[in-house]
């Protein structure tokens, strides 16, 4: 159900879903943890790995998804660099706006 969120998650949201996949890697280990624990028998164990599958499979499909648009973000800012550089090297006036907060 995690993993599940984590892919409708928008990709303008990109420290939400950091967040989220660092608390669904927490709650893996924890299940993980716990079935170690318990005395299951042989169905309960494969159902409980298969399940541990399927969310490692979607963590990993979030992790690549969290990287390529940290590429895209990369890339669109080093795009804009280059645009304010060319503004400005063709004595243009530009107006300078604070983004800082």
């Amino acid at each position: 159900m995690a993993s599940a969120a984590l892919t409708e998650i928008g990709i303008e949201n990109l420290h939400q879903a950091q967040t989220a996949l660092d608390r669904r890697s927490q709650a893996i280990a924890a299940v993980a943890e716990l079935a170690g624990r318990l005395p299951l028998n042989p169905s309960e164990r494969d159902d409980t790995l298969g399940t541990l599958r399927l969310v490692s499979d979607a963590g990993r499909q979030a992790q690549q998804r969290i990287a390529a648009l940290r590429t895209a973000a990369v890339g669109e800012l080093d795009q804009w660099t280059r645009i304010y550089r060319a503004l400005s090297g063709a004595g243009a006036s530009v107006k300078r706006i604070d983004v800082s907060g």
